[in-house]
């Protein structure tokens, strides 16, 4: 899919632009804050070169953004929708462990306080 990796790319680069442009840095200054060679940083920049998570953290960290703010709005939905679908999956396991955590409340319950129970002897 070079077309989608391509798109990613300039989606990216305009990012990467906005974040270096309003942290007042040019290319060489983002490349030295980052620990990016600055080719890297010209490709990335260019959109011709899509970031891995690790660079774009460390862009992130050189221009004092959010990972988030570098991210395509379909990737965030993506994500989104993907978070849902994981939670929905949990829910039955969390109604189990409140159902478990109540009859345990229940068992606590019906233990006879050791001071209040007559001791023979």
């Amino acid at each position: 899919m070079p077309g989608k990796q391509s798109d990613r790319a300039k989606i990216i680069a305009s990012k990467i632009r906005q974040a270096r442009d309003e942290a007042g840095l040019k290319n060489t200054t983002l490349a030295a804050a980052s620990g990016l060679p600055r080719r890297s940083v010209v490709r990335l920049v260019n959109g011709r070169n899509a970031p891995n998570g690790a660079t774009l953290e460390k862009i992130a960290k050189a221009t004092r953004k959010p990972l988030s703010f570098f991210a395509a709005d379909a990737e965030l939905d993506r994500l989104g929708t993907e978070r849902d679908r994981i939670v929905e999956s949990l829910l039955p396991f969390a109604q189990l462990m409140a159902d478990l955590a109540t009859e345990a409340r229940k068992a606590a319950a019906a233990i006879p306080d050791p001071e209040e129970v007559e001791h023979v002897g």
